[in-house]
């Protein structure tokens, strides 16, 4: 919803320039379990508006966000309840889609669900002050996941604003100042608050962490005071006690500062990425912000950590593909290894062995292009209407395997011990091959599988051989 809202607003931005105040209303209703975006964005003609809900059908070009997302589909058959307010040029309408969750999952369903004219106003009551846009409104209830607003325990609008600026494209790594953001959240009991910011823009952990200095300054700073005073120079007191060290570098300073091979300079020849980083000195700097919040337990906003088996390269919110990563083994080959207790997404001690003798300083893969999905399904979708290409995809990363990819592939799992010997790089939970050709196509790491993995593994198991069926 978010990111279909930033599309709209950027693509009215494009045409009308300096004359056009760009607008998001985000509305986080927990007492009656409803969230709401609005912008003054295009909105819909009326044949747009009629199309809207329909699978397969996209108004989004290559150089959006939304075009990669699942859709309006998904929201319209992911809950019970959607309303869909617009209001452009020549046309303005508000209307509804109830229980099309409950007909999806219906084993003898009858009719189809659609949107009928909804005679009530739309949920956010600032909308009808846009001179054009879309509103939309999606209800939890017990069908869903979540089942309602108020599962994180956040209930005020200045947490909730952060943490949309860490999770969704309102922290948007190209910042836009012109657009303005708007959050109201009304709690369980019924209280309002509200928040705002001027632009999108990812929540650098300068705005919460207290003592921080950029790499650069630490650089110039050294760098005079080696000059005057030789090796032997004293750190100035700004310098000691730092909680963090940031900084952003763009194409010409990463090749200056950091050594690269060959495959890497010709990624930043071709792409020129830009490079925001940060350091912390201890991870209870992510424990402290995600307490400031008010989370639940168990929840993080931000945390600190690695992953292990792979060094992600870069993730984009725009293009075909959504990262690129390095599949690594790297000593201590120890923390690679398999064990059942300890580490069950390790690689099998006889590959580890193997890998050990042919690289005993450990290797770095060539880079690889990574994909996030909800389920398969949408990976599928992709292919076969030409958007993406099988060939060009290395890892999918996704919730759920979903029932599509049994028309052209099959399924091969990691997580039962007989396979186990394929897993080229640590965390890989499944591998996805051609029907007909049997090739592989792609390693995945599907997250659901996994929890149950962790959880269950008796279950697990059982569960596992099904994609042997």
């Amino acid at each position: 919803m978010i990111q279909n809202a930033l599309d709209s607003v950027e693509t009215r931005q494009r045409h009308e320039k300096e004359k056009y105040s760009p607008c998001i209303n985000v509305i986080i209703d927990i007492k009656n379990s409803i969230l709401t975006v609005s912008d003054n964005g295009i909105g819909f003609e009326e044949n747009q508006y009629l199309k809207f809900l329909a699978p397969n059908f996209s108004f989004k070009s290559g150089n959006t966000r939304g075009h990669k997302g699942v859709g309006s589909t998904y929201l319209a058959y992911g809950f019970n309840y959607i309303q869909i307010a617009t209001r452009s040029a020549s046309f303005e309408t508000v209307g509804k889609m109830e229980n099309a969750k409950n007909w999806l999952s219906d084993e003898n369903p009858s009719g189809n669900p659609r949107v009928v004219p909804d005679d009530a106003a739309p949920k956010d009551d600032e909308f009808m002050n846009f001179d054009r846009g879309v509103s939309i409104s999606i209800r939890y209830d017990s069908s869903s996941y979540p089942s309602d607003l108020s599962w994180i325990k956040v209930s005020d609008a200045e947490s909730w604003l952060k943490i949309l600026r860490i999770k969704t494209g309102l922290g948007a790594i190209i910042p836009n100042n012109s657009i303005l953001i708007l959050v109201k959240v009304i709690s369980k009991t019924g209280e309002t608050t509200t928040a705002s910011h001027n632009g999108i823009r990812f929540l650098h952990a300068t705005e919460f962490i207290p003592k921080t200095i950029s790499y650069s300054e630490i650089k110039n700073i050294t760098d005079e005071l080696y000059a005057k005073h030789g090796k032997d120079f004293r750190m100035p007191a700004k310098l000691e006690n730092l909680d963090a060290i940031y900084d952003t570098w763009d194409a010409e300073i990463l090749e200056k500062e950091v050594a690269l091979d060959e495959a890497e300079k010709k990624i930043v020849e071709t792409h020129s990425p830009r490079i925001e980083f940060i350091y912390v000195y201890s991870v209870k700097v992510w424990d402290k912000f995600n307490q400031s919040l008010g989370l639940r337990a168990n929840l993080a906003a931000l945390a600190g950590g690695m992953i292990r088996g792979m060094r992600i390269m870069s993730t984009n919110e725009r293009f075909t593909y959504d990262g690129l990563f390095h599949p690594i083994i790297l000593p201590p080959y120890e923390n690679q290894q398999y064990d059942a207790s300890v580490n069950p997404l390790g690689i099998a001690k006889e590959n580890i062995e193997e890998i050990k003798n042919q690289y005993p300083d450990g290797i770095v893969f060539k880079p690889k292009v990574l994909e996030y999905k909800f389920s398969l399904d949408g990976l599928v979708e992709d292919i076969n209407n030409g958007k993406k290409n099988s060939n060009d995809i290395n890892l999918v990363i996704a919730w759920e395997s979903g029932e599509e990819y049994k028309m052209s592939f099959y399924i091969k799992s990691l997580l039962l011990d007989e396979n186990l010997p394929e897993r080229e790089y640590h965390g890989v939970t499944h591998r996805m091959f051609d029907h007909t050709t049997n090739e592989h196509i792609c390693d995945l790491i599907l997250l659901k599988d996994l929890v149950e993995y962790l959880n269950d593994q008796e279950t697990s198991v059982k569960n596992q051989q099904n994609y042997d069926e």
